[in-house]
């Protein structure tokens, strides 16, 4: 009744008694929303084809505009890129400042486990002649150092014992020692020497012992067959230690040198990882590949890792020194 009582709480008018009303505030007009300049025209399909007007472009397309966001130009005259801030968290977008830093560099590669191939033992036999027995029976068989691979019959070795016999009997020492040496030089192990001298009487056969222990990669001979000192015999692999043999894009050459650490995962054992070492960085690419072969060195105590079992590389190469870095 008297809208001169003005109050800013609840509350009654102090001449009539009656309750205070509420008064709202009148609407506010909508604010026209300001036209957005056309800074040019470019063309859906190249955004590099630009126009100060409307038209088409090369494809016949109808150039699209492209308005004032309120942003600053970037370097050309071209706008500088903003992206909406409900973009940025929907796709968890963070910023960080570049920094000069030393970075690490990773070079990943597959390879392929062989025989270290130092320690592969060939034997020839020193002397023509024939495989009487033998102590072995299939490739793949372990051995150890020390282990007799087989008995071997020879005219030449056994002549040789002869003369050693005939040595001992002599007074002369020169004519003994050159002839222990002839039978070291036909291959007969020095425990065989001194058996014949203790016993001064020849030996058949001599023992074929294995000079390492491992597993036998090759098997050339059965028994009965005829062996020349060409024929590879036997050959003997020890796996304590294995090569990796692993192929390097030519870009990532650079970061290469002997001696960086090194792990590996194999399929048959994912969750084991074996450390060694760069061993030796090959001279020449494949030509097609355009690839370096590296060698990496591992030790394989339990014999898990087996020769041609794929293996992924991770290869820790040398540090590229105060580069810029996002952190």
């Amino acid at each position: 009744m008297h809208a001169q009582i003005v109050r800013g709480e609840p509350g009654s008018c102090p001449i009539c008694g009656m309750d205070l009303v509420e008064k709202k505030a009148p609407p506010q007009k909508a604010q026209k929303p300001e036209e957005k300049k056309i800074l040019y025209w470019v063309a859906p399909m190249d955004p590099n084809y630009r126009r100060d007007e409307p038209g088409q472009s090369p494809m016949g397309m109808e150039l699209a505009p492209v308005y004032d966001e309120g942003v600053e130009t970037g370097d050309g005259d071209y706008p500088a890129i903003s992206i909406n801030p409900a973009v940025t968290h929907n796709l968890g977008l963070r910023t960080a400042k570049a920094a000069l830093q030393d970075l690490q560099i990773e070079i990943r590669t597959p390879g392929i486990v062989d025989y270290d191939e130092t320690r592969i033992s060939h034997i020839h036999p020193r002397a023509e002649g024939w495989f009487e027995k033998l102590h072995v029976r299939a490739e793949g068989d372990p051995i150890r150092a020390g282990d007799v691979l087989g008995d071997f019959y020879s005219p030449d070795i056994l002549a040789a014992q002869v003369d050693f016999l005939v040595a001992l009997n002599s007074s002369q020492r020169g004519k003994l020692d050159s002839a222990r040496n002839g039978l070291r030089l036909l291959g007969v192990e020095e425990a065989t020497i001194k058996q014949i001298e203790k016993q001064r009487q020849t030996q058949n056969t001599v023992p074929v012992i294995s000079p390492a222990s491992g597993i036998i990669t090759r098997l050339g001979v059965r028994e009965g067959m005829y062996a020349v000192p060409s024929s590879e015999t036997f050959a003997i692999a020890d796996l304590d230690h294995v090569w990796v043999k692993v192929d390097v894009y030519e870009h990532q050459i650079a970061a290469l040198k002997s001696g960086l650490d090194a792990e590996i995962r194999v399929p048959a054992w994912p969750e084991r990882v074996w450390r060694g070492k760069t061993e030796y960085i090959y001279p020449q690419l494949n030509a097609r590949s355009r690839t370096l072969s590296v060698r990496l060195s591992f030790a394989n105590s339990d014999h898990a890792l087996k020769p041609n079992m794929y293996a992924e590389v991770v290869i820790q190469a040398a540090p590229k020194q105060q580069v810029v870095t996002i952190p």
